[in-house]
């Protein structure tokens, strides 16, 4: 998994550790769904909670997989 998002200055918007720790926990790998799942519904999850576009990519065995980028879908 590798999780990007936009930052507009120079002070951190979002703590990384807090960043990873939080995808970590919603990121659900070792299911059935398709990698375009996977990283949709990261996507949107992460979109939902920091009010801000994410993109998330997922591969399978490092090689294949999918990259989703969502706009902001949460609050304002």
């Amino acid at each position: 998994m590798h999780v990007t998002t936009s930052v507009t200055h120079h002070e951190r918007e979002i703590e990384f550790h807090d960043l990873i720790d939080v995808a970590s926990k919603l990121f659900k790998p070792g299911t059935t769904e398709s990698c375009e799942t996977m990283a949709h519904n990261l996507a949107r999850r992460l979109s939902d909670r920091y009010a801000r576009p994410f993109t998330v990519s997922v591969f399978e065995d490092n090689e294949c997989g999918a990259t989703v980028g969502l706009e902001c879908q949460g609050r304002p």
